[in-house]
């Protein structure tokens, strides 16, 4: 689940988890209502999900910041990456 700040994605949309540094594409997008819903683009203020297609458990992390791939800003502030012991 995610929370979308002043922005809007569509299926598609280049992407980037800024602390994973992992790059993807939306292959979908939506909202809850309360069930998943597809959507053609979700924007600033809603509560939704994307679809990354990434297989490689430990790339998406709660927190992450994800933004579009030529976004040049930093992640937000509040994911704090351990290692494992």
């Amino acid at each position: 689940m995610c929370e979308f700040l002043m922005v809007r994605f569509s299926r598609n949309s280049p992407l980037i988890f800024k602390v994973a540094g992992e790059e993807f594409s939306a292959l979908e997008v939506g909202t809850f209502s309360p069930e998943e819903k597809a959507q053609e683009t979700l924007q600033s203020g809603e509560i939704g999900y994307i679809v990354t297609g990434i297989k490689q458990p430990g790339i998406a992390s709660v927190g992450d910041t994800v933004a579009y791939l030529r976004d040049t800003h930093s992640a937000l502030s509040g994911l704090h990456v351990t290692q494992a012991p």
